[in-house]
């Protein structure tokens, strides 16, 4: 099976594969992974492998259309690494360089994701009336 470029991804937790993985990704690809976790949650991406060109992006930004934070900007190659954003909903977006034959390519990325509960106390519904 062929890795999909972009999608709305929902459930506890799920994998995102760079386009065409197991195969090396094509030039001039723009591909937006929108995960969405339990209202309560935030997710947590665990990077397990990343090795793009140069001239090629991966983006993580965190919340949904209407507020949205950049949680980090990536290219070429990384060790892996985790990131967690502070609402339910992460957006990953990746884009190769329509040109990518003049730098090269990578072989692409593979990210884990998983919804974690944010752990947050809330004060209303702790209060005793009395």
């Amino acid at each position: 099976m062929v890795a999909q470029c972009g999608g709305d991804l929902t459930g506890p937790g799920g994998v995102i594969l760079s386009p065409n993985w197991p195969e090396w990704y094509g030039e001039g690809e723009d591909c937006s992974w929108r995960i969405h976790v339990g209202e309560d949650k935030r997710v947590l991406l665990d990077v397990q492998l990343l090795n793009i060109s140069d001239s090629d992006m991966l983006t993580f930004t965190d919340g949904d259309e209407v507020t949205t934070r950049i949680l980090g900007r990536y290219v070429g190659g990384s060790s892996p690494f985790k990131l967690s954003s502070s609402t339910p909903d992460l957006t990953v977006s990746f884009h190769s360089d329509p040109a990518g034959l003049v730098f090269g390519k990578g072989e692409g990325f593979i990210i884990n994701y998983m919804g974690e509960s944010k752990g947050v106390c809330r004060a209303a519904s702790s209060t005793q009336s009395g």
